[in-house]
């Protein structure tokens, strides 16, 4: 049922709400060496970014942090500046309860199969006026 309501989507967004955290950080996940970690961070500074390093130990050995922020913005900004020259950098919460409450936003002309496959979802108006 939920698939069919999905489905009825034209558009769609998941956006996720870290309950209580007290800052973001920007990061590309773990290469498998260190050898791997450190070319990736050789064209991250030939492609213009700076302030980042190369994590040598604990579950992020040989991931490469690129920033911590108090907003989320801030980092989604970041992060998205570093995707865009090819790098796949991620967001993640710190802090806080360590839960997170997402959100579905999309956009549909059958609404009704939206709102029978999810009772709690909300309308809203968002033709352009």
């Amino acid at each position: 049922m939920a698939q069919a309501g999905l489905g009825a989507l034209l558009q769609a967004t998941i956006q996720e709400e870290a309950v209580g955290a007290t800052g973001y950080r920007v990061l590309l996940p773990p290469h498998p060496d260190r050898e791997q970690a450190q070319a990736t961070a050789d064209r991250i500074a030939a492609a213009g970014f700076q302030d980042f390093l190369v994590l040598r130990q604990g579950a992020e050995a040989n991931a490469i942090a690129l920033g911590s922020y108090r907003s989320r913005d801030t980092a989604e900004r970041r992060a998205t500046a570093l995707r865009a020259a090819g790098f796949p950098a991620e967001v993640r919460a710190q802090g806080g309860s360590g839960t997170s409450r997402w959100w579905l936003d999309g956009a549909t002309t059958d609404a009704a199969a939206v709102r029978s496959a999810f009772p709690a979802a909300q309308d809203r108006d968002c033709a352009p006026r």
